[in-house]
């Protein structure tokens, strides 16, 4: 495993060192400094994440998108009040109302004042980390796909929970994370050793595979978050540049 996260890059390095529950995430913050090129990190602070809002902000309404409220500014037109599009700068987001704002926003909202009484707003647990995925996790994390769990930010999930970590005091989710990338990265590494198929070839085809085990590493393959991903193929140069180095030394 040393060998193949040596051979990966210098950002997912540092992520997987902050992974571990027993670091404290303020001190391995990886966000915008050490991954301020990565794809990655862009596509999964970019992502939307459910926030109340604990005040009133005037002139934010558009941040609810196209949907309309009810507000109290006169249509010179007309004599009563009329419904206008929360577009308009004068519309304001009521407290207490939920809103789906880009996680790079709401870890800006999120950060308290020492001379303020309250938080802007409140962050809520994204879908992709509530407690019925948690539930499925504990059961199998190797039957969770987690591309599709995070296909909005291009399948980085343990990014986005790297990221939702740096907002929220959640050790639970930290454990979370820490346990599944454990459990699946032997897997990973056995896909990592597996030899590519020659040209034609399908892989059910092989005697190899006939075991439930192979299957189920198949589909793990179809789901693998992209720190997953970026160690398979380190792991496959490193299993490549092995059995070009054994063949060689057969040969001469």
């Amino acid at each position: 495993m040393t060998l193949y996260v040596s051979a990966t890059s210098p950002r997912l390095k540092t992520s997987l060192g902050a992974l571990h529950p027993n670091i404290h995430h303020t001190e391995e913050k990886h966000r915008m400094d050490d991954a301020y090129y990565s794809l990655d990190q862009l596509l999964a602070e970019n992502q939307k994440i459910p926030c109340i809002f604990n005040i009133n902000v005037p002139g934010m309404g558009y941040l609810e998108g196209a949907h309309e409220r009810d507000v109290s500014p006169m249509d010179h037109q007309h004599t009563k009040p009329t419904k206008l599009k929360t577009t308009f700068p004068w519309v304001k987001i009521q407290a207490y109302s939920t809103i789906e704002i880009p996680f790079w926003l709401a870890s800006i909202l999120s950060q308290q004042e020492e001379d303020e009484n309250q938080n802007y707003l409140t962050i809520q647990i994204p879908a992709a980390f509530n407690l019925q995925i948690r539930n499925a996790l504990a059961a199998s994390t190797k039957n969770v796909n987690l591309k599709n769990l995070a296909a909005v930010s291009g399948g980085a999930w343990y990014e986005s929970g790297m990221a939702l970590l740096d907002m929220i005091d959640d050790l639970k989710l930290k454990v979370v994370l820490h346990k599944t990338f454990s459990d699946r990265l032997t897997d990973v590494m056995d896909l990592a050793a597996r030899p590519p198929l020659r040209s034609g070839q399908d892989r059910s085809s092989t005697s190899a595979n006939t075991t439930s085990g192979h299957h189920n590493n198949d589909e793990l393959a179809m789901g693998l978050d992209s720190w997953e991903r970026e160690l398979l193929l380190a792991g496959q140069a490193v299993s490549k540049r092995l059995a070009d180095w054994t063949q060689m030394r057969l040969i001469s």
